[in-house]
């Protein structure tokens, strides 16, 4: 659609909300309108972004944890309790 016809018909439903609005009073409501819609996908990057963002790290924190409990578990028949203590034991013994 045309932009020219755009505004036409925002000045058209504003004018009928707002019968003594003024010009002055339409590009201020029409700038606001506009610019909350920028704003709000602008800052938080968008829902479906922040939904990727929150799945992938929730996805990452249950690996790392998994990782962490069958590391402890195998070092354990070498003594060691933590996997500081293996990469300390290893650093010693070369």
């Amino acid at each position: 659609m045309n932009k020219t016809v755009e505004i036409v018909k925002e000045w058209v439903d504003f004018e009928e909300k707002n019968p003594a609005g003024t010009l002055e009073d339409f590009c201020t409501f029409f700038l606001s309108e506009k610019g909350k819609n920028k704003s709000t996908t602008k800052h938080l990057g968008g829902s479906s972004d922040c939904l990727f963002i929150y799945s992938l790290t929730k996805v990452i924190n249950r690996l790392s944890k998994l990782w962490m409990y069958f590391t402890l578990n195998a070092m354990k028949p070498m003594g060691l309790s933590s996997f500081d203590e293996f990469v300390f034991y290893r650093l010693l013994t070369i």
